[in-house]
């Protein structure tokens, strides 16, 4: 065994403690603090997006109650709204039934779950007065009704009538999913 002097014991713990703690700060401690500056700058910049997915989520969850209760009041109606045969009856209480030059429905589908039922109608030799009324009373009803396109032209006979050609469409459940 080889003997050492008290300095040479001195030296050895000396340069091992120093190769110790440069392997300890090397290996362990620096990799620790980069990790932590990595941590202070993301943390921040992963709040913000938090913020926004929580902002984005209320949105969505007000969306969803919104669609939710359009679905419910809206599609269909509690009383399963037909849309021709309510045309029709609002067609006879303001006197337009015999003025309907057309009425047809065509049925889309809207998605998996609804149907998109739209009604053409074209009206000849009305006054501006009852299409008012029509378009009134259509609305005022509260069913489930978007006037999705109209268009007036002047009668070529009378100046004071108009022939209307209108479309309103209301969506409904399919039959398929909705017993």
């Amino acid at each position: 065994m080889i003997r050492l002097t008290h300095r040479e014991r001195w030296l050895i713990t000396a340069i091992t403690t120093i190769v110790a703690v440069w392997a300890f700060y090397i290996f362990g401690l620096r990799p620790a603090i980069e990790r932590i500056k990595t941590l202070n700058r993301v943390i921040p910049e992963n709040q913000a997006k938090l913020a926004e997915l929580k902002a984005k989520s209320r949105q969505y969850l007000a969306l969803a109650a919104a669609m939710e209760n359009v679905k419910n009041n809206k599609v269909g109606g509690p009383d399963n709204f037909e849309l021709v045969p309510f045309l029709e009856s609002t067609c006879k209480d303001c006197g337009l039934a015999k003025k309907v030059v057309t009425m047809k429905q065509q049925v889309i589908a809207a998605d998996s779950k609804y149907s998109e039922i739209t009604a053409d109608i074209q009206f000849e030799n009305i006054t501006l007065q009852q299409l008012v009324e029509f378009l009134l009373k259509t609305g005022s009803l509260n069913k489930p009704l978007w006037v999705k396109s109209l268009y007036v032209s002047q009668a070529k006979t009378d100046l004071s009538l108009i022939g209307v050609t209108l479309q309103i469409s209301s969506f409904k459940p399919n039959p398929t999913l909705h017993p």
